[in-house]
């Protein structure tokens, strides 16, 4: 779990890593209290509840359903899951900072699986975008 938490500042830093070298290009968002409220509240319960909660749950029942197998440590619902949390990123973020959630997506589908719980991955879907809105905001001087 604690590398889980640590996840957060090292992804947020390979992306920085990459934005410095003109591999991605994040325009600076200006932060505000709402900013902060869509990325630290909105966001990560509306995502994990949609995501992590109920198309997972729907892909199972599928598999379930159908009689199918599955790996112990990336299942098929989660892989499903994270391609299209992934996907759903596309409108509004360059490409490679979407396909670029695909990691952190599994990871909190894989929390999700462990703990039979939401509210860790709601937890660290929040804290990984306060690493991100750290990082990659401006907030008014």
């Amino acid at each position: 779990m604690l590398l889980t938490v640590a996840f957060g500042p090292l992804g947020v830093f390979f992306l920085w890593v990459l934005h410095a070298h003109g591999a991605l290009v994040v325009p600076p968002a200006p932060a505000s209290p709402r900013t902060a409220f869509l990325l630290l509240l909105a966001a990560p319960l509306l995502e994990e509840l949609a995501f992590r909660g109920a198309l997972r749950d729907l892909c199972m029942a599928a598999m379930s359903r159908l009689g199918l197998p599955d790996h112990p440590y990336l299942t098929l619902p989660n892989l499903l899951a994270s391609i299209a949390f992934a996907a759903c990123h596309l409108p509004h973020q360059p490409p490679l900072l979407a396909a670029s959630l695909l990691l952190p997506s599994l990871l909190l589908g894989r929390v999700r699986e462990v703990t039979h719980s939401l509210l860790p991955c709601i937890v660290l879907h929040a804290w990984f975008n306060l690493c991100f809105l750290m990082v990659f905001t401006q907030w008014p001087a």
